[in-house]
């Protein structure tokens, strides 16, 4: 991780000598927090930088860099990913983060009710699929600054994805809620989710590619619907959490169709050449 940790540096040094200030969000912001740093591996960089700046600084990186780098551009990317509603301007995210150091240099970070709150909708929207998010969850929440803002992470349109996302921190993995005002989350958890979860980490699910880059053969084309089948979590998120009463197959297939409908209407690409 040393070396990802030095092609970070010289990502970030390379757009603040040109004037840039980018947000990095997960990956090492998260890492950092490890006690060690082998525990935490990450193989991509993902920075917000301002609007304007997407293709100068894309220009600046240009393919020389082992790693990904992930580069979103405008904050409104940020408000989407944090469940910002419409009255909430995205600047606040950028008022709240931390500059933090990086070797000889910084590197600005969300705050850490904002990150927590990234964090937990992140691993919901992308169904729980990988255990190491809710690890990240756990070591968020044990590393929390005495100054935190409980109303501010609970507010919103994101609570419920954070009650139920640190409730299951709390159940599985024995983080430390005791004190804080998610002490009674794990009770709350609606039943279906654990199960949902647990199953989730016992299949060989990965995550399916997109749908107009595949292949026009049909034997991808089936592999791919089929692995584009939300789980109940991906659902329930993505229905914006209806009655925990409602079976979740329906709420699946409703996802399901949604999602074709969409790609309908996008219409059939050219397949990848990589492909």
């Amino acid at each position: 991780m040393a070396l990802a940790r030095q092609q970070l540096k010289r990502v970030v040094l390379t757009l603040k000598k040109a004037g840039m200030d980018p947000l990095l969000i997960k990956g090492w912001a998260i890492g950092r927090l490890y006690p060690e740093p082998a525990l935490r591996q990450w193989t991509d960089i993902d920075l917000i930088c301002e609007p304007d700046q997407g293709a100068a600084a894309r220009q600046l990186l240009g393919a020389t860099e082992p790693l990904d780098v992930d580069l979103h551009e405008g904050w409104q990317h940020l408000a989407d990913l944090m469940g910002a509603r419409p009255a909430q301007f995205p600047e606040q995210f950028m008022e709240r983060s931390e500059i933090i150091p990086l070797g000889s240099t910084t590197v600005r970070v969300l705050g850490a009710e904002d990150q927590l709150r990234l964090l937990c909708r992140h691993f919901l929207n992308h169904g729980g699929w990988r255990t190491i998010w809710l690890c990240d969850i756990a070591v968020a929440l044990e590393s929390l600054p005495r100054a935190f803002d409980w109303d501010y992470l609970l507010s919103g349109a994101s609570r419920r994805a954070v009650l139920w996302t640190t409730g299951l921190a709390g159940r599985l993995l024995g983080a430390r809620l005791t004190g804080t005002p998610l002490e009674r989350a794990p009770a709350h958890l609606p039943g279906w989710l654990e199960p949902s979860l647990l199953a989730q980490w016992g299949s060989d699910y990965s995550p399916p590619g997109q749908l107009d880059r595949i292949p026009r053969h049909p034997v991808w084309i089936a592999r791919e619907l089929w692995r584009h089948w939300p789980n109940a979590i991906q659902a329930t998120f993505a229905t914006d959490f209806p009655d925990d009463r409602i079976p979740r197959l329906p709420l699946q297939l409703l996802v399901y169709l949604q999602r074709g409908t969409a790609f309908a209407r996008r219409g059939w690409k050219s397949p990848s050449p990589q492909r």
